[in-house]
């Protein structure tokens, strides 16, 4: 791999860009900064600077946005396997999915859109809108066969909205498009056989489903999960997931395939009250230590995940 002429630019430039990234004394001048003007002075000597002196002054959530999209240009401009990286990155097109489809289903007028959509996702919002009416039932989307996210937006799309219609809850319309969007990138890394992404992919497909189902148990969802709001492409058997499986039994299950770290010393059940919080704050760090494997590698998709 060091022989390819990209990965010493590669590495240069990551290089280069981590002495712009925030530092615990930025993060303590912000805080300690009287108004949100000694804030942007505070990002003096970051990558914030440049786009925080911007005239008139930028609000955070536009800075971060831009920044945001600025970053994940230079992973697309690094990254060796493009089409895998958008396929990571896809999750920006569910999320924007889900935006579409939410106002349509729920009645939002005209720009209830405002500030949700991810800008730099790789369909295009016109492209996303459209999908989102087609499966509403209020039009048809033409769909180029070369273009793979588009495609599974639209299928993800379908079966969002049958779900919706179909169990009355609202939130099933998110909890269909993150489940496709993980089977989406289990797919895209396996027929890659990009084993690091691949094994990455798969505990998300997990992790989504345990957490869905424990959320639906804790939280009085409509019903536990269903064949549509599961991630396929796990390690775990979605079958674990569906009706009369105990919590304790799905516990159980996932401490013997892998997640122990997660359930360590936690008891979840009925009489606490606490456990829900303690079990998502427990999975995001078991994916914080598994995207650390990605800091070892400097070149090619593992910089994706370890950056973005």
């Amino acid at each position: 791999m060091k022989e390819d002429p990209r990965y010493t630019f590669a590495v240069g430039k990551i290089r280069a860009l981590e002495v712009g990234l925030l530092r615990a004394g930025h993060v303590e001048r912000m805080l300690a900064a009287p108004d949100g003007a000694g804030v942007l002075v505070a990002l003096e000597g970051t990558a914030y600077a440049a786009m925080a002196r911007e005239p008139g002054g930028m609000r955070v959530d536009e800075l971060l946005s831009a920044v945001e999209e600025d970053t994940v240009g230079l992973l697309r401009s690094l990254s060796k396997d493009p089409e895998l990286t958008d396929a990571l990155l896809a999750t920006a097109d569910f999320h924007n999915m889900e935006v579409a489809l939410k106002a349509r289903l729920h009645g939002g007028g005209p720009g209830a859109e405002e500030g949700l959509v991810v800008p730099w996702a790789k369909v295009p919002w016109e492209t996303v809108a459209g999908i989102a009416a087609a499966a509403a039932g209020e039009g048809s989307e033409a769909l180029s066969r070369e273009d793979p996210i588009a495609q599974r937006l639209a299928t993800a799309a379908a079966e969002a909205v049958e779900e919706f219609r179909s169990s009355g809850e609202p939130r099933s319309v998110g909890m269909v498009l993150e489940a496709a969007g993980a089977g989406f990138l289990v797919e895209a890394a396996s027929q890659a056989r990009q084993e690091f992404l691949e094994r990455f992919a798969r505990q998300e497909a997990d992790i989504l489903n345990l957490l869905a189902f424990f959320r639906a148990s804790r939280l009085g969802l409509a019903g536990t999960p269903t064949g549509r709001t599961l991630a396929p492409g796990g390690c775990l058997p979605p079958g674990l997931f569906l009706d009369g499986v105990s919590v304790e039994d799905v516990l159980s299950a996932a401490r013997s395939g892998g997640y122990e770290r997660i359930f360590t010393g936690m008891r979840v059940g009925p009489g606490d009250d606490d456990w829900l919080p303690q079990v998502e704050c427990a999975a995001d760090n078991f994916r914080l230590r598994h995207l650390r494997i990605a800091q070892a590698v400097v070149f090619g998709l593992e910089p994706v995940a370890a950056y973005y």
